[in-house]
């Protein structure tokens, strides 16, 4: 089982639906996070909501966590993953910083020297 997969297996109300992870295993703990706490706020909600998980992807760098219906509380907690993500390497998870000029990528020193 890979990462993606325990993942959507903590987190069942959230991920329902099929849904491919878009974006490298660098974040993975970052997504988890997140998804751990909207799943708690789903099963809090005390129903079978149709609130779920849309995509979870890359975009302009940083990561995009997108759901079929947002709460307040929920739109905070992607707000702030979305925001982390600029701070950490997409590929290990390492601290790093937003490199590109046309193509935006959040990378560590090493990640970056090794993809170049």
């Amino acid at each position: 089982m890979n990462r993606w997969d325990i993942i959507k297996h903590k987190c069942p109300k959230l991920y329902k639906n099929p849904i491919h992870f878009e974006c490298g295993q660098g974040w993975a703990d970052l997504i988890e996070d997140l998804s751990i706490k909207i799943e708690a706020i789903l099963e809090r909600m005390g129903l079978d909501s149709e609130i779920f998980a849309v995509q979870v992807k890359e975009k302009y760098g940083t990561l995009r966590f997108y759901m079929s219906c947002e709460t307040d509380e929920i739109i905070d907690l992607i707000s702030e993953a979305e925001s982390l993500s600029s701070k950490v390497c997409e590929n290990c998870g390492e601290p790093a910083k937003m490199r590109g000029i046309h193509w935006m990528e959040v990378k560590c020193d090493k990640c970056y020297k090794d993809n170049k």
